[in-house]
């Protein structure tokens, strides 16, 4: 995640968004002790599932590249 933060950053990027399903706490976790902000509910479409989904934004991008 930190180099992706530091390589979107180095291209003009503000924030770095990342889709994950409701379910997976593990991810959830995760992504907020990098400091992800729980922006929006959706679904994700798997072979015509619906599952739901969570989508995460890092706005700190400098503080996210520290990982890298």
């Amino acid at each position: 995640m930190g180099l992706a933060a530091a390589d979107w950053q180095a291209r003009g990027g503000k924030a770095l968004s990342v889709g994950v399903l409701t379910a997976n706490r593990p991810a959830v976790a995760f992504y907020e002790a990098l400091g992800a902000r729980f922006l929006r509910p959706d679904t994700y479409l798997w072979h015509d599932h619906s599952l739901p989904e969570s989508i995460y934004v890092f706005e700190d991008l400098a503080e996210l590249s520290r990982f890298a």
